[in-house]
């Protein structure tokens, strides 16, 4: 068996989507991308850990570079 994960970053969700709006402005500022990441980023990530081969034993992190490895 092998696995492979999603750590995703700040993701624009029901959690984000009650956040002062000033607040959350600053927090896309931090990221190197500008922008907050969407549903769908997580979703892309998925589509390529489903379909990628000869990938195993990974943990795929869709962050926009706010977090760089």
């Amino acid at each position: 068996m092998t696995l492979s994960a999603i750590a995703p970053g700040m993701i624009m969700t029901d959690m984000l989507r009650g956040v002062n709006q000033d607040e959350l402005n600053a927090l896309a500022a931090t990221i190197p991308e500008g922008f907050i990441g969407d549903v769908k980023d997580i979703a892309g990530a998925l589509g390529y850990i489903l379909t990628a081969g000869y990938l195993t034993g990974q943990v795929i992190s869709p962050n926009g570079g706010f977090v760089l490895s």
